[in-house]
């Protein structure tokens, strides 16, 4: 089995000591700061790879960074309606999980209903600002112009999800190019899928 290490560069907040544990399901079964390594391999079977990622941490939003921490990632592949699945744990707990579908298999326009929750669409994240802004928000039901890769975030009380989707197709380089709005929300296909739990968030 492969083991590698890397370093993210993404800068996450985050308490030294997760808050409780509470049910939280991300995948067969498993669940945010509950599901161990072995919980995981137990549902999933045996991971293609499994490496470390070094995650900086701050003690506020904008602050300076105070120190890393370890996540363990197992990756596995082929695995239900998934190219790909990997899993991040941290301090030997289930801290966030990507998952990347088979090409242009999964709509955009699906994952409203499929993760029960709300979306909004984005182009780019501005520096600094933290996704929880997003909570509570629900993309408006108005025509739109939606570019080629634009992405869908969620905010709920317990995890961010965030979507990268492709609606790349020269009908959209089109309307993007003159501006002209479509009436579907959410066009395109994911791309891939991130979600991230929220426990010990600093408030």
């Amino acid at each position: 089995m492969n083991r590698i290490v890397v370093y993210t560069i993404t800068i996450f907040l985050f308490l030294p000591n997760l808050a409780t544990a509470q049910e939280s399901e991300v995948w067969k079964g498993l669940s945010f700061d509950q599901a161990t390594t072995e919980d995981a391999i137990r549902a999933a079977g045996k991971p293609k790879m499994q490496r470390i990622e070094k995650m900086k941490v701050v003690s506020e939003l904008g602050g300076p960074v105070v120190g890393a921490e370890e996540i363990q990632i197992i990756e596995f592949e082929k695995i239900d309606e998934w190219k790909k699945v990997a899993l991040g744990f941290m301090k030997g707990k289930l801290y966030k999980a990507k998952f990347w579908p088979k090409n242009k298999t999964l709509p955009a326009s699906q994952l409203t209903d499929k993760y029960k929750i709300n979306f909004v669409a984005v182009e780019g994240l501005a520096k600094g600002v933290p996704l929880s802004v997003f909570e509570g928000q629900k993309e408006p039901e108005v025509p739109r112009v939606y570019p080629a890769i634009y992405y869908m975030i969620s905010a709920t009380p317990d995890r961010y999800t965030f979507v990268t989707i492709n609606n790349g197709s020269w009908k959209t380089l089109w309307k993007d190019a003159f501006g002209k709005p479509t009436v579907n929300l959410f066009p395109g296909f994911v791309e891939n899928i991130e979600i991230l739990s929220r426990h010990g968030e600093l408030k």
